[in-house]
C-alpha cells in the first residue's frame, strides 16, 4: 500500500477537530480514512469485520467494527521473526469471540445498555488479551427513550432466540420493570463473551445526574451487585467537561489541578494492592494534589 506520510496524518487530525463523525453520515474523506485503516490492520493482524454501515449498532462508532484475532509473525529491528501468540483453536469464549454473527448479534442487544450505545469493543490486542472501550452505563431515561424509539421506528430488527433473553420482547412491553434488568444482562454477556475480567472506571461521580435524573451510571454503585464477577478499578479522571481550563491555560498540563471538593465529585480511587500495581511505585492517596499529566 501507499507511504502514509507526515502530511496525511495532520490531515487527519485537522478533519478530526472540524467534522462531527457518524457512521451513517460519513463523506468519502472519512470512507477512505476507513479503507486505509482495514488495510493497515491487514499487514499486522488476523482479524474479522463487522458492519456497522448505517449506524445500526452506534452512530458513534466506525463504519466497519475490526475485531482483532491474532498477530501476524514480522520481522523486528535485528531482522528476526517475531514471535507470535498461535491462535487458539478450541474453547467456547475464543470461539464465540470471533463469531461474527453471534458478536454482531450480542452488540445489538446490549447496545441500549451504554450512554450513546458505544457498547464494549475490542481495540487492542496485546499478548492475546483485548483491551476495549466503551461509555459508562445509561441510566434509566435513556435506556427507556432508546429501546422505544428503535421500536417505534423500527430501527433494527431482532431475531429471536429465545423468548426470555430477547430485548425487543422487553421493548414491545417497556413499562415492564424487567426491561432495565435484562439490558444489564445483556451488556454483561457481552463483557464475558470478551472475555473481559477488569472494567476501569474514569468517572469523576458515581451517577451523572443532569436535570434532577440519574443519566449515567457506574458499574461499581449497582444497587443488584451485577457487575461482582469483575474486578472493578475506580480511577476517577477528569472528563472533557474539565479541558476547557486545559485549553484556558494555553494548553499546558502540568501542575493544571482538577477542583476535587466539587460537590458532585464523589468517586473514590481503588487501585487493588496487586503485583501489576505494586511495580507502579505510585501513591494512589495523592491523586487529588497530581496534575492531569503527571511525570512518574
Amino acid at each position: 500500500m501507499e507511504e502514509i506520510k507526515q502530511e496525511d496524518i495532520h490531515d487527519l487530525l485537522e478533519h478530526f477537530c472540524r467534522c462531527l463523525y457518524k457512521a451513517a453520515e460519513a463523506d468519502s474523506k472519512s470512507r477512505d480514512v476507513m479503507q486505509r485503516c482495514l488495510k493497515l490492520v491487514t499487514l499486522d493482524y488476523s482479524h474479522v469485520v463487522i458492519s456497522n454501515s448505517e449506524g445500526e449498532l452506534s452512530a458513534n462508532y466506525p463504519s466497519h467494527l475490526i475485531i482483532l484475532e491474532y498477530e501476524h509473525p514480522s520481522t523486528n529491528v535485528s531482522g528476526a521473526l517475531r514471535p507470535m501468540e498461535p491462535p487458539r483453536t478450541t474453547g467456547t469464549i475464543y470461539e464465540n469471540m470471533h463469531d461474527p454473527t453471534r458478536l454482531r448479534d450480542l452488540f445489538l442487544k446490549s447496545r441500549f445498555a451504554r450512554c450513546r450505545a458505544r457498547f464494549p469493543l475490542p481495540v487492542i490486542l496485546y499478548r492475546g488479551k483485548h483491551i476495549c472501550r466503551s461509555s459508562t452505563l445509561s441510566g434509566g431515561p435513556e435506556i427507556y427513550g432508546r429501546s422505544g424509539l428503535d421500536y417505534l421506528f423500527s430501527v433494527t430488527e431482532a431475531n429471536a432466540e429465545d423468548g426470555d433473553e430477547e430485548l425487543m420482547g422487553a421493548v414491545q412491553t417497556q413499562r415492564d420493570w424487567q426491561l432495565f434488568d435484562k439490558v444489564r444482562s445483556q451488556d454483561i454477556r457481552l463483557l464475558k463473551t470478551l472475555n473481559v475480567g477488569t472494567i476501569i472506571d474514569f468517572m469523576v461521580e458515581k451517577k451523572k445526574v443532569k436535570f434532577g435524573m440519574n443519566v449515567t451510571s457506574s458499574e461499581k454503585v449497582d444497587k443488584e451487585n451485577r457487575y461482582s464477577d469483575f474486578t472493578i478499578v475506580s480511577l476517577p479522571y477528569p472528563g472533557c467537561e474539565f479541558f476547557k481550563e486545559y485549553r484556558d491555560n494555553d494548553y499546558v498540563a502540568e501542575d493544571l489541578v482538577f477542583d476535587w471538593t466539587q460537590s458532585h465529585v464523589d468517586a473514590v480511587i481503588g487501585v487493588p494492592d496487586d503485583a501489576v500495581s505494586s511495580q507502579l511505585k505510585i501513591d494512589w492517596e495523592k491523586y487529588k494534589v497530581m496534575g492531569i499529566v503527571c511525570y512518574i
